[in-house]
């Protein structure tokens, strides 16, 4: 699993944004591994999210979990990464 830290943005309409600069990867288990596409799937995957219930200018850790494809090669590929977990990092 991998757990990031991205900061919630307001534009002026009220609704939740995300900046790819505010991204920081927290933490890879010793099972998985990360390589630099990643950041991209992951900033994605962030951006997919629903923001309802997350409030404005704060810290969240999401952690997610990468979801492997079996052709029946016996090759694995990786596909998309499933949230597993939220946690607000700071409460103003």
């Amino acid at each position: 699993m991998i757990a990031i830290t991205m900061f919630t943005h307001q534009t002026t309409n009220g609704e939740i944004v995300w900046e790819e600069g505010d991204l920081t990867v927290e933490n890879v288990s010793s099972d998985d591994y990360l390589k630099k596409s990643d950041l991209d799937y992951l900033f994605e995957a962030v951006e997919n999210l629903p923001t309802d219930n997350l409030k404005k200018e704060e810290w969240y850790q999401f952690t997610f979990k990468r979801v492997w494809e079996d052709d029946g090669s016996g090759a694995k590929n990786d596909l998309w990464f499933d949230l597993v977990e939220t946690l607000i990092v700071t409460q103003t």
